[in-house]
């Protein structure tokens, strides 16, 4: 066993949010020469329980080195989510990319179908690109894999510090303000009190890079709309709502103007000529 790529491994994992729950296991396993090693670790949480199994194998890493027979390398992490009163279980595998990858409470977040923000480094320009990620269990690919994507800072206008600022009645410092924005990118919601309809409430709060919003939601997991609708109907859906002569209504509206100007006009049978004034 390479003492130093032990040492790597347990801070790696560490830092991942593990702990060093796994550092005895791990050190066992190298010392026996196991080519693939699983550790398993579970989480009981308010929400579900979660189940994580962090593949290490010697001499194989997604980005290879020279002289790594020897070294094993941390590759992916399985996780398995089931929700308290979900039948369904919902399962992934994150990679590690040089040994990095989501933490423990990002891939959490994700399992629950939230946005976690996290930037890398354009290797073509040299320049750091941010982008928020999500599962989208929506599609299962031919595997049985769910698609891991993503949502580019440049493709939209979301600045989260900026959005909870402007939440009504919310108190905080900017201090305050950037330390729930770091919370948001990790895909947690936010506890705090806002206005709602003039009336402060408490609240758990949202990021939503789809449509560049913070969402607020009740203690019972509601959705509270913050922002009222400005849409106003139109004239012709206006008088379907009003007119209680549903038929004059829809005429007008597949008649248009030429509706209005044959409103009055009395209908003639087809075949039949209008008498003349007079006749």
């Amino acid at each position: 066993m390479v003492e130093k790529n032990y040492s790597f491994l347990t801070e790696t994992i560490s830092n991942l949010g593990f702990g060093n729950i796994f550092d005895e296991p791990l050190r066992n396993a190298m010392k026996l020469g196991i080519q693939v090693v699983e550790l398993k670790a579970n989480a009981k949480r308010k929400i579900g329980d979660y189940g994580f199994n962090v593949v290490v194998e010697k001499g194989k890493a997604i980005t290879p080195s020279q002289n790594q027979d020897d070294f094993y390398f941390a590759n992916r992490i399985h996780v398995q989510f089931k929700e308290h009163g979900i039948n369904e279980e919902k399962s992934h595998t994150f990679g590690l990319y040089k040994q990095k990858g989501f933490t423990v409470a990002q891939m959490e977040s994700l399992m629950r179908g939230r946005f976690v923000h996290n930037t890398f480094r354009n290797t073509d320009t040299n320049e750091m690109v941010g982008r928020w990620q999500y599962i989208d269990f929506k599609i299962t690919k031919e595997d049985g894999t769910h698609p891991l994507k993503s949502i580019y800072d440049n493709k939209i206008e979301f600045n989260v510090v900026k959005e909870i600022g402007n939440l009504p009645g919310l108190s905080a410092t900017q201090e305050e303000k950037e330390s729930m924005a770091r919370r948001m990118k990790d895909g947690s919601d936010i506890a705090a009190s806002i206005r709602v309809n003039g009336v402060k409430e408490n609240v758990l709060l949202r990021a939503n890079p789809r449509i560049a919003e913070i969402e607020a939601y009740n203690l019972q997991g509601v959705k509270i709309p913050l922002k009222q609708n400005n849409m106003q109907l139109s004239e012709s859906t206006l008088a379907l709502a009003q007119d209680n002569n549903m038929g004059k209504a829809v005429k007008l509206l597949i008649d248009g103007e030429t509706g209005k100007k044959n409103q009055g006009k009395k209908n003639t049978p087809a075949g039949k000529k209008t008498p003349s004034k007079g006749k």
